[in-house]
């Protein structure tokens, strides 16, 4: 089923108040070509789902895969949902905030084992993790205690800061875990990719040069040395970390897994990138570039042998991905060409690290 997305951004305009234009915040795209859209609007996050059927409001309290949908009371904030997937609450009863985060039945145990070693990774890290306060099987879900903070500054004043960031993410690679996935790698890394540019197409015409960026990053993918394997968040960009009271924390280990060290550095430092071409919380591209810098320099491996091509690496994959999930986001989708070259820069100097020639 191909969508239009300028027609499902009609009719969410048509759905909302007269005077509150939605902002999309997230746009998730399935196996099956249904859209899923979390828009801000009159009363918060309302999300709504495009399929052969139009475009319709999708409840959290009506879901019927994620078990925490029949707990949800009247008023209770939701401040996370994912179709199908996941539900995330805010707590606060006897004046102890937390979050209720709901799975799949089927996908509980995993994510309750994955977030119960990563809060272990975190201790002696300068990493805080959310405390797990209660596991509930009935309902497949996991109380979190909900840690002090905001993102981290993204000025180039918050060197200190990004370089703590970069020494507790090395001192967490190198815990001793039995983590249980794993290896995460690069031909991982090309699936994940490749399911984002099949699911991307059928919604949206892809930018130009996509296709050749995905072969030349396959080819690159097959020569890489082998990786450095440490623990791996795999989903590690600046909302995913929480600075307070002289604290960092680190959140949702949901993906958890043993991976390239590479791998968690190229995506934060990508995401960095982005938020200097977003413009967002003081970010330019002087001040991503000196907290960047700073961060390599607590993470310590840039001597490392093959570092930096496995770095650029995934710097490149992560540049291309983003790109693909912006692009369907209205706010933030004239910036796909953009991420889409520096994927392609990366791409070269990995192949320039590696002497090899295309």
């Amino acid at each position: 089923m191909k969508r239009d997305l300028e027609t499902i951004w009609t009719e969410l305009e048509r759905i909302a108040s007269e005077d509150v234009r939605p902002f999309v915040e997230r746009v998730d795209l399935d196996g099956r070509g249904r859209v899923t859209v979390c828009a801000t609007m009159d009363a918060g996050s309302r999300w709504f789902q495009a399929d052969e059927r139009g475009v319709h409001e999708l409840w959290p309290s009506d879901e019927t895969r994620v078990p925490l949908a029949r707990r949800i009371a009247d008023g209770q904030t939701v401040l996370s949902y994912r179709p199908r997937r996941r539900i995330v609450l805010f707590e606060g009863e006897g004046g102890r905030l937390a979050v209720r985060k709901g799975f799949r039945s089927k996908a509980f145990a995993a994510a309750a084992a994955s977030n119960a070693l990563g809060a272990r990774l975190c201790a002696g890290t300068g990493f805080d993790a959310p405390a797990i306060e209660e596991f509930r099987e009935e309902d497949a879900s996991l109380r979190m205690s909900l840690l002090p903070g905001s993102e981290p500054e993204l000025t180039a004043d918050a060197r200190e800061t990004w370089f703590r960031i970069g020494a507790g993410l090395r001192a967490f690679q190198e815990r001793p875990a039995p983590v249980a996935r794993g290896p995460f790698g690069p031909a991982e890394e090309m699936t994940v990719l490749a399911v984002r540019r099949e699911r991307t197409e059928r919604v949206i015409a892809l930018p130009e040069g996509c296709e050749d960026l995905a072969s030349r990053l396959f080819w690159i993918a097959r020569r890489l040395p082998e990786p450095v394997l440490g623990n791996a968040h795999r989903d590690l960009h600046d909302h995913q970390l929480r600075v307070g009271e002289g604290r960092i924390g680190l959140l949702d280990f949901d993906l958890l897994t043993r991976a390239d060290v590479a791998l968690d550095a190229a995506n934060l430092l990508a995401h960095l990138t982005l938020r200097a071409l977003q413009g967002v919380r003081g970010a330019t591209r002087a001040s991503v570039n000196r907290i960047g810098e700073a961060f390599l320099e607590g993470l310590h491996r840039s001597d490392e042998e093959s570092f930096w091509q496995r770095l650029r690496f995934y710097q490149a994959t992560t540049f291309a991905r983003i790109a693909l999930v912006y692009l369907v986001r209205p706010r933030w989708s004239h910036l796909a060409g953009e991420l889409l070259e520096l994927a392609r820069r990366c791409a070269e100097e990995a192949e320039r690290e590696g002497r090899v020639v295309h």
